[in-house]
């Protein structure tokens, strides 16, 4: 059972362990407090990984691209984040952008919720190219 901030609770369509990246086009990630839990969540880096390498679409918003940092992902790439967390990111092998949307080949950032409809438009973009 997954819980959000406010206490409502829900009952995931899929594990975290059962996730496979030859069944989706991409995954995202959203943030909120509950995303520095998965910072350091080593399941949860391979998973994006194995999206990563199979050149499929690796998104995250507002806290969540501290996951992607942390994973690896971000590495020679240029990202941005929410503004509190953006320590995470200013590292000499990523390139931080204060933005509130950066697109890195396959890898999306968004910098909060603000930025979230432009954040899903640019997905949406990504996942039309692809389909073509």
């Amino acid at each position: 059972m997954c819980e959000g901030t406010s206490g409502k609770k829900f009952k995931p369509d899929l594990r975290l362990e059962n996730i496979n990246a030859n069944n989706f086009s991409g995954i995202v990630l959203i943030g909120g407090n509950g995303a520095k839990d998965y910072k350091n969540n080593s399941k949860l880096h391979k998973i994006l990984n194995d999206f990563n390498k199979s050149n499929k679409i690796v998104a995250a918003i507002c806290v969540a691209p501290v996951i992607l940092a942390a994973a690896g992902l971000l590495n020679g790439k240029s990202a941005t984040c929410f503004p509190e967390v953006k320590q995470d990111l200013i590292k000499p092998d990523i390139d931080y952008k204060d933005l509130p949307v950066v697109a890195a080949k396959n890898i999306i950032t968004a910098n909060g919720p603000k930025a979230s409809f432009e954040f899903a438009e640019t997905i949406l973009l990504l996942l039309n190219k692809r389909t073509r």
